[in-house]
């Protein structure tokens, strides 16, 4: 299929996006590739998502409430482009996204899936200029490095990558619709997504399923803006992590649903989740949350170093060690690492 004849669908999800739906919409809108379609599903927004977008002349579908799962299910469903390329509300695309995406296709056209490197901003700080340069799972399953910044990723190896931590940005994220159909390749809207405990991460269950049928294409260039905010990930995050071992669980009894070498690398990794997991609550100081993750951890095998943190975290469960906690991590973040960050610059400019 040569590149003047491939359309692209530009899939945009939003709930309560009023405020940054047309910034999303512009980047798209700004490519030197077009989109064929710009596709937003306002997953029933109760402020004006959909008149907003409308206002670009873009296809808006509205649906009720259903989660960020359905309403990608249901662009899969009303896509038309050749490619679906993923983009949240609250990110932007850079112009030439769409541009690399017809020359990664075209360099191996016998893939259906893939994804680009992005930076991320924090709180209005860009505190990651690239995202895949500071992942070594990533340049672990790239290899060696190349003149084109596009590689052919085997899915084993990105499923023993992911298995480490996703480093995928879903706003970076492209897939056949074909592949999609095909095999009915759609997010599972019954994951138990969150819970008291933990968080899963429906994209990273995806991926897994999509890469049962396809390699990867991966693009080692800056080519979207990951927004998020540092109070909203401190404080999920720890559940996220307990999600990753929840989800290989979840592979173990449902083997044939993803990629064969998928279950056995997240079992693999299950007790350095767990003892990830728990040092996270430890510096949010949600004890409890802690001593759960570092007794589970010991059940898998025991370590002293872990009985020596099972005890600390008992400890400091009181009201003077979450508040020595909380002052110690509210210093970190508003002086200190602003502090070390700021000396880094001025040290790579010399």
């Amino acid at each position: 299929m040569s590149a003047e004849r491939i359309s692209i669908t530009a899939l945009i999800p939003a709930y309560n996006e009023a405020s940054r739906i047309g910034a999303a919409i512009e980047s798209v809108l700004a490519q030197t590739y077009p989109a064929t379609e710009i596709l937003v599903i306002d997953d029933g927004s109760s402020d004006d998502t959909a008149a907003v977008a409308a206002r670009y002349g873009v296809r808006v579908v509205t649906q009720k409430n259903a989660g960020i799962s359905a309403a990608r299910n249901r662009a899969f469903a009303e896509a038309t482009g050749d490619w679906i390329a993923l983009l949240d509300a609250d990110d932007r695309w850079l112009p030439q996204r769409l541009e690399w995406l017809i020359r990664a296709s075209a360099a191996h056209p016998e893939i259906g899936f893939g994804f680009s490197d992005y930076t991320i901003e924090e709180n209005g700080v860009q505190n990651a200029p690239s995202n895949l340069a500071r992942t070594p799972q990533f340049r672990a399953a790239r290899g060696e490095a190349n003149a084109t910044d596009i590689y052919a990723i085997p899915r084993e190896a990105l499923c023993k990558a992911l298995a480490v931590g996703n480093f995928l940005g879903t706003s970076t994220v492209f897939v056949r619709r074909e592949l999609v159909t095909r095999n009915d390749l759609r997010f599972d809207e019954t994951l138990p997504l969150r819970t008291a405990e933990y968080q899963m991460s429906e994209d990273v269950e995806w991926y897994l399923r999509v890469l049962k049928w396809t390699d990867a294409l991966a693009i080692e260039r800056v080519l979207a803006r990951y927004v998020r905010r540092s109070d909203i990930q401190a404080e999920n995050y720890g559940r996220v992590r307990y999600g990753d071992v929840k989800l290989g669980e979840r592979m173990r009894a449902l083997p044939d649903a993803y990629e064969a070498s998928a279950p056995d690398a997240f079992a693999a990794m299950r007790r350095h989740h767990l003892r990830h997991a728990a040092s996270i609550h430890m510096r949010a100081a949600d004890f409890a949350s802690a001593r759960a993750r570092l007794a589970e951890a010991q059940r898998e095998n025991f370590r002293a170093s872990d009985a020596l943190w099972l005890a600390a975290a008992t400890a400091l469960d009181c009201a003077a060690g979450r508040s020595a906690t909380r002052v110690t991590r509210t210093a970190w973040q508003r002086s200190l690492r602003p502090m070390l960050r700021s000396v880094v610059r001025v040290a790579e400019r010399k």
